[in-house]
């Protein structure tokens, strides 16, 4: 592709989004970026043609709206703008601009928004980043549209990797995966394996990340009941607890992480006792937030807002402006030397 055309198509993406203020009912279009086309009406050229056009303004009823004022017709034009530019060429950096956006200013104002499912699912199957951001547009086809896409949850497994704790985007993807898992339609091997699978992800995540994965996990087994084996399950096969290094647990465990298709991975008949290794961690606010499933499923669920947006940065900064309520542990006693006696230095450093 020449620069000249990838400069073009640059261009043409500052241009498409800022296309705003489109009815999204049918109706008669008031706002225009050029004349109303109300002022540019011409008279008939030909004089019979110009005194039926008279005759049929004196006759009462509403008056025929022209093309150019149907919101209708301004939304099929916006609609086959699009999807020819989605057509061409894009690059990765466009095509995840135009990902973020789709859901709020593309989609609400086409005509027929399931014409972009194609791409959506194109993109969808790409993987990385670029599904995390066809998430949201995809799952409004599906909800708002009717849009049916059978591999949807075998793909959105996939996408629970190491990488999830990450990305840019892990924030908005947890939210969605949440709203996602949220139906009681669901099968319970689907949502034991989306546990099992968050939760086997967290034994080597960042702190920060454990924050909501934790709450993101609880939610799930709250919403869906058919799960709490997760937790409560203590047979051997499940829960090993004779073996003492995790490695061991994970060699017993009857769930397969590898298996692709979460009917495969068997997390129904496994337990969640990575949970338990968390009790331990070494972060205070990981540990504690473990601890709440040793407790009583009696809470209302978690909001996950509250913890979407922790990093390494905002634990330290909690950290340090925690409010110390001892004084911190000191030397009973100020030594007098900085050396000890006999030492090289002990005559200059002397401190008393």
């Amino acid at each position: 592709m020449s620069y000249n055309t990838q400069c073009l198509i640059n261009n043409v993406f500052r241009i498409l989004p800022n296309i705003k203020n489109l009815a999204v009912v049918d109706g008669t279009v008031t706002e225009f970026w050029a004349n109303d086309p109300a002022t540019l009406v011409k008279e008939p050229a030909n004089p019979r043609k110009r005194r039926k056009v008279a005759g049929a303004t004196d006759q009462e009823g509403p008056e025929p709206v022209d093309p150019v004022q149907r919101s209708s017709e301004h939304t099929k034009t916006f609609e086959n703008l699009w999807v020819a530019y989605l057509g061409l060429p894009l690059s990765l950096d466009l095509y995840k601009q135009i990902l973020l956006l789709m859901h709020k200013r593309i989609i609400p104002y086409m005509h027929y928004p399931p014409a972009l499912s194609d791409f959506l699912t194109r993109a969808y199957a790409q993987g990385g980043v670029v599904s995390v951001l066809a998430l949201n547009s995809l799952f409004t086809l599906m909800q708002e549209h009717n849009l049916t896409y059978a591999d949807f949850y075998l793909k959105l497994y996939a996408l629970f990797d190491r990488q999830l704790f990450h990305v840019k985007y892990r924030s908005r993807f947890l939210r969605m995966a949440s709203l996602f898992l949220a139906s009681t339609h669901l099968p319970s091997y689907i949502i034991a394996a989306f546990a099992k699978r968050m939760a086997r992800l967290a034994l080597d995540a960042p702190p920060a990340a454990l924050l909501v994965v934790l709450p993101w996990i609880y939610n799930l087994l709250k919403a869906h009941a058919s799960c709490m084996p997760l937790i409560h399950r203590t047979d051997a096969k499940a829960k090993p607890k004779s073996t003492p290094t995790v490695n061991k647990w994970m060699a017993s465990d009857p769930y397969d992480h590898t298996a692709a298709d979460p009917k495969e991975a068997k997390a129904l008949e496994s337990s969640l006792w990575e949970i338990q290794t968390l009790q331990s961690h070494y972060a205070p606010q990981v540990s504690t937030m473990a601890k709440v499933f040793s407790d009583r499923f009696t809470r209302n669920p978690f909001d996950l807002e509250d913890f979407l947006d922790h990093t390494y940065s905002t634990l330290f900064s909690a950290e340090l402006d925690r409010p110390s309520h001892k004084d911190p542990a000191l030397a009973a006693q100020i030594p007098p030397r900085l050396f000890i006696e006999g030492d090289t230095y002990h005559d200059l450093w002397d401190l008393s």
